[in-house]
């Protein structure tokens, strides 16, 4: 299953897994303006995520920067803009 374009609560992960625990999950990000998926993370209920899936990691070819107000980078933990 490929999920994108909105936040993907873990309780429906959970909850499909639990029906078919067969199945993989994704959870794609990327920018709405040209439909491409940029980040992916695979979903499964051994995961120790809150109640969304993460974006994940840049997939194969694309890079990804978090930068601040002056396209610094921002430290880890430290809120800033997804640049891809």
């Amino acid at each position: 299953i490929l999920s994108a374009g909105e936040n993907l609560p873990t309780k429906i992960c959970n909850d499909i897994l639990q029906l078919n625990p067969k199945l993989k999950i994704y959870n794609d990000y990327g920018p709405t303006e040209i439909s491409v998926a940029a980040t992916e993370y695979e979903y499964n209920l051994a995961a120790k995520v809150n109640n969304y899936v993460p974006i994940g990691k840049p997939i194969n070819n694309a890079l990804i920067f978090i930068l601040d107000k002056y396209l610094n980078p921002s430290p880890p933990r430290v809120l800033g803009e997804l640049y891809i």
